[in-house]
């Protein structure tokens, strides 16, 4: 029997019952609330529908040197932080990343509730937990550094999950992630056409503002909070989609334009010219992509 659904009646990280409709955003059911001003969708997705989105994950086969080359900088930092050598991504996907910090002699762990991404995490050498994050798969306080790339935009309840993240961390330890920005230039450019808006896959859209809020709630303190990044290939996949209403878009390819552009970049004046453009990008708040260090005191 098919699932009514139902809406959410306050905010899911502050908790206000004021919740205002984002105009111009109806078909995904976005809410605003104050005085927060966090955006999310009011609407509570059911399972049938959360079953059908997550039945197509695709696993990500192209693994981009460029990528590769970022999470080597990423784990450069992270060493800072090891004390027991653990390292946890939730929410894994392909394990691109953990292969890169295996590779680097990380005990690497990570989790999905995705069948397909748990049997390509296995192909990789990657120990893999099939579910949502517990802290009970771990001693209380051991995990030197826990990582979320591109996760928390589908969390329908942020606040319980950042907190079991807290919990797991050691004392100083760092969790890292990343998010897409509500406040993106493209966003503001392509309005409800952006097709980095979708339901029920992503349910939460941070900003600047609301990410912080969110985890200095959860007894996090902020090292870094950046926006960065800017994204054609994004901008020209949503124009095809106001042509096809097609949202399903694989951005991790070689022959992307932000592919080529990227490998352009590797070079010493590249390397100038995205540093340059990213400090301004975060300056204004407007990167497509928010990345945060918070360490648990």
């Amino acid at each position: 029997m098919e699932q009514e659904a139902k809406e959410y009646t306050s905010c899911l990280i502050s908790g206000s019952t004021d919740l205002r409709p984002v105009k111009g955003y109806e078909k995904f059911h976005l809410v605003k609330s104050h005085p927060v001003g966090f955006v999310f969708s009011s609407r509570i997705p059911t399972a049938e529908e959360l079953e059908e989105n997550y039945a197509g994950y695709k696993p990500k086969k192209y693994f981009s040197p460029v990528t590769r080359a970022r999470y080597d900088e990423l784990l450069d930092g992270f060493s800072k932080f090891n004390n027991n050598n653990r390292i946890h991504d939730v929410g894994c996907g392909s394990c691109l990343f953990l292969s890169v910090a295996k590779d680097r002699k990380w005990d690497a762990t990570g989790n999905e509730v995705s069948d397909v991404a748990v049997n390509a995490c296995k192909e990789r050498g990657v120990e893999i937990i099939n579910g949502e994050f517990d802290p009970e798969w771990f001693p209380e306080g051991t995990i030197d550094v826990i990582t979320a790339f591109e996760v928390l935009e589908h969390l329908s309840d942020p606040l319980n999950e950042l907190k079991r993240i807290h919990r797991s961390l050691r004392k100083g330890g760092l969790f890292f992630f990343t998010t897409p920005n509500f406040n993106a230039l493209e966003r503001m450019v392509l309005k409800s056409d952006y097709n980095i808006l979708s339901y029920p896959d992503h349910l939460a859209y941070y900003t600047p503002r609301t990410a912080d809020y969110l985890l200095q709630k959860c007894g996090f303190r902020k090292l870094k909070l950046q926006t960065t990044g800017f994204s054609v290939t994004r901008i020209t996949t949503s124009w095809k989609t106001m042509r096809t209403g097609d949202r399903d878009v694989d951005l991790s390819s070689s022959e992307t334009s932000d592919e080529k552009i990227r490998k352009a970049l590797q070079n010493n004046v590249g390397t100038v010219m995205k540093n340059l453009l990213n400090t301004g990008l975060t300056a204004f708040g407007i990167g497509n992509s928010l990345k945060g260090w918070y360490i648990k005191d």
